[in-house]
């Protein structure tokens, strides 16, 4: 018998095939964004942007806490190479954090319905980020996922509010929004390396 166990395991290690497909299908069925459907097109993006902003802050505040009281804000070292205390807490944010690489995929469907071309960047990136998340926190999260949910969530706050509101308050930091995106992931590459050498 497949148990859940094992089918979470296949569309883990199956979501970059299953990201491809999702992307062919979405190419011939979703219909282009016009000025006749444009207004359900914008609530549509302000309900999926604000609500990937609410989750983004909910988990950042988690695994925040989960790292609190793991004493993982002792060091740099202790951030990226201590295990979690409470791993029952760390693992429901993790489950949760690794369920919204899911949920953004929806961003691609929205660059489909307005008629444009989904860059190399974006589609690797989505292909790949559920994976990633799901093998660090699998069968138990690793003291690394502090790194990848904590920056990750930080700068997705900021970046789907603005992506709710494009024409609000957040429009003059955009730029700024996407150097914290290069720093975070140059700020992950750093970590997983320091990980590598230094783990015990």
């Amino acid at each position: 018998f497949i148990t859940s166990r094992d089918m979470d395991v296949a569309i883990a290690y199956g979501s970059p095939i299953l990201y491809m497909v999702y992307v062919e299908i979405a190419k011939r069925v979703l219909p282009l964004e016009t000025k006749e459907n444009k207004t359900i097109f914008d609530s549509i993006k302000l309900v999926h942007n604000l609500g990937l902003a609410i989750a983004s802050l909910v988990l950042l505040i988690g695994i925040i806490y989960a790292a609190y009281i793991s004493r993982k804000f002792e060091s740099v070292h202790a951030a990226l190479c201590y295990p979690f205390l409470d791993e029952k807490l760390a693992m429901m944010v993790g489950r949760y954090f690794y369920l919204t690489k899911y949920w953004e995929w929806v961003d691609t469907a929205f660059i489909i319905t307005a008629g444009k071309e989904i860059s190399w960047l974006q589609y690797t990136h989505h292909m790949s980020t559920a994976i990633l998340v799901y093998a660090n926190i699998a069968p138990v999260i690793s003291s690394a996922s502090l790194l990848a949910c904590f920056t990750n969530t930080f700068v997705h706050v900021f970046m789907y509010f603005y992506y709710a509101f494009p024409h609000g308050f957040m429009r003059k930091y955009r730029q700024w929004i996407t150097t914290i995106q290069i720093i975070q992931h140059c700020m992950c590459l750093s970590g997983f390396t320091y990980i590598y050498f230094n783990l015990e």
